[in-house]
């Protein structure tokens, strides 16, 4: 099954228009966006949690000049959860952690590290066994922390899954050959702003930008990686190019936000953000609380 997270659309528009009100002081003076301050509730400890025997996760194993994939689910997801912390390549001393757009090589040798984490009313102990794709694994830092190693990285065999993936440019000019419109794949992609204007040469309608793209009709971030799983259809959404920005004050309001968490310091006016509600793994809870909703500027808003 897979994990599905909840996400929040935030679009920031001039201060007059509907959305976010900003008032002309705040604008002028501050040019300040106060955002995503998490509000967490207090919940009792459980009484006699159970204790869990044995927690599998199951990742994309490593192969030959594929991309690695961060995606990772649970075996049993009512009682755990898990999230891929990163990859490494075991015969660099530095272990410098693998990026989306690296790519394996054959022959060699990866670790993947997975953080298992423990639902409500359930616990790990001392006795509870780890597993990653069903092969015995080690700790490393934390409770629940857990890596595998998975050796002698096997080449790309000619039967692998091939997706397409179709480019709907809206509106904008591409100078790319049309047949460079589609391709084929079945590794992770970047999808950097770079990547998505540059690659095809695309000229944006006239005074507009690139706002975010759809995959599959939904918002996804700029910026972000995406692991091939099935034919997409990518869509580039324009907005006015205005030139104001506006900055983003992130208050994890006890929280301790990690490295997988990504909140921009910048808005240009009028772009649309999916923030992402943070889990355990981005932004640790204080002691017996967990996520309850965004606060931004003053104003409550619910997961997702």
């Amino acid at each position: 099954m897979k994990n599905k997270l909840k996400r929040l659309q935030l679009t920031i528009r001039n201060h007059h228009k509907k959305g976010i009100i900003f008032s002309s002081v705040f604008a002028l003076t501050l040019l300040s966006l106060s955002v995503l301050i998490p509000k967490l509730s207090t919940h009792a400890d459980p009484l006699d949690p159970e204790i869990i025997v044995s927690a599998n996760a199951n990742v994309i194993a490593p192969v030959g000049d594929n991309n690695p994939s961060l995606w990772a689910t649970a075996s049993d997801d009512a009682r755990y959860s898990v999230a891929i912390d990163y990859w490494y390549l075991n015969e660099d001393p530095d272990y410098p952690r693998l990026d989306v757009t690296d790519s394996f090589e054959t022959s060699k040798d990866y670790t993947v590290r997975v953080i298992f984490t423990p639902n409500e009313n359930y616990t790990f102990d001392e006795n509870t066994v780890f597993t990653i794709n069903s092969g015995e694994t080690s700790s490393y830092g934390e409770d629940g922390y857990r890596q595998r190693i998975f050796q002698d990285t096997p080449a790309p065999e000619g039967s692998e899954s091939v997706y397409n993936i179709t480019y709907d440019f809206n509106g904008g000019n591409a100078s790319g050959e049309e047949a460079a419109y589609e391709q084929s794949a079945s590794i992770g992609l970047d999808f950097s702003m770079e990547n998505l204007i540059d690659r095809f040469g695309v000229t944006p309608p006239d005074g507009q930008t690139l706002n975010y793209i759809t995959v599959n009709d939904e918002p996804f971030n700029v910026g972000d990686g995406l692991y091939l799983h099935e034919d997409i259809l990518i869509k580039y959404i324009w907005r006015e190019d205005t030139g104001i920005m506006y900055t983003v004050d992130f208050n994890p309001n006890g929280g301790t936000p990690t490295e997988q968490y990504q909140v921009p310091d910048e808005v240009p006016a009028g772009q649309t953000f999916v923030f992402n509600a943070p889990d355990e793994t981005q932004v640790i809870p204080p002691n017996n609380q967990e996520f309850d909703a965004f606060e931004i500027n003053g104003e409550r808003y619910e997961n997702g």
